[in-house]
């Protein structure tokens, strides 16, 4: 669970992964408990800052379609923002 916790964050650079599993055998029980606290704090924290973001950017886009709602380019521009927002932040 640990490995694919530090697999998936984004808390740290690729490399910094690899070197941290590549050490994580050596890993007291103690400093893998104090990593794993670490990680789902960073990783609510980041959830919720990706969760606000979104909320926000489409909160801006469904302004904007409303005050164009008979010019369907805008629309469609602000639908395939709202998709590319999502793609960018992903599942959080």
């Amino acid at each position: 669970m640990l490995k694919q916790k530090i697999a998936n964050t984004h808390l740290f650079a690729e490399y910094e992964k690899v070197a941290i599993l590549s050490q994580l055998d050596e890993y007291s029980d103690q400093d893998k408990k104090v990593l794993e606290d670490v990680l789902n704090e960073y990783d609510r924290k980041y959830n919720e800052v990706v969760l606000s973001f979104r909320s926000r950017i489409n909160k801006e886009l469904d302004e904007i379609t409303k005050k164009a709602s008979t010019n369907p380019r805008v629309v469609a521009a602000t639908e395939t923002i709202k998709r590319g927002v999502l793609s960018l932040t992903g599942d959080a």
